[in-house]
């Protein structure tokens, strides 16, 4: 009796997460494109415009490279605004239309920049002077405008060859992002 009792236990942990429509779990196999909108940056100054622009492009040849969804810049997408009730969700109007069924959209919010000291990467390395950025991403349906899901990328530069690049970070938040969307395929 005690052991099946805890057969029974096991079989409706197992079947929680399905019943109760865990979104976590949830894939999007459906959806056939992203668009990513140019990253908000809520860190300032010190992080320049030129780093923000070569970011959306990395993202968007990290996700083409991958060949999960079929990536594209959308210039015309600006950051929505925030459900003031939770910060975790932003509030997107869809478009309605039937032809972006299919398409999710990337919004960005770099929330950390640190640039680092590359002479302290080379130097002394161990990961002093590390370089790190920092963002919370929002993926949406374009079409409805329902959030799908919201993660936190990230990129750092440790060490490299001669200290090494920004390039190392930004390359590693895009990867990020891959690794995130992979998961959901």
């Amino acid at each position: 009796m005690k052991r099946s009792m805890t057969l029974i236990g096991f079989g409706l942990l197992a079947v929680a997460p399905a019943l109760s429509g865990d979104s976590r779990r949830e894939k999007m196999d459906q959806y056939t494109s992203i668009e990513v909108a140019a990253p908000r940056n809520k860190v300032g100054d010190v992080l320049e415009e030129k780093a923000i622009d070569d970011l959306e492009e990395r993202i968007v040849a990290a996700i083409n490279e991958s060949k999960v969804l079929v990536a594209s810049e959308n210039r015309d997408l600006k950051f929505p605004r925030k459900d003031p009730d939770d910060d975790t969700k932003v509030m997107f109007m869809g478009s309605g239309k039937e032809e972006d069924k299919k398409t999710i959209v990337l919004f960005t919010e770099l929330i950390t920049f640190n640039k680092g000291s590359r002479a302290k990467r080379y130097l002394i390395g161990g990961g002093t002077g590390r370089a790190e950025l920092r963002g919370n991403c929002y993926l949406v349906d374009k079409s409805t405008g329902k959030q799908l899901y919201n993660f936190q990328s990230f990129g750092e530069t440790n060490w490299g060859l001669a200290g090494g690049g920004s390039d190392k970070t930004l390359k590693g938040f895009a990867s990020r992002v891959v690794g995130f969307l992979k998961g959901k395929y």
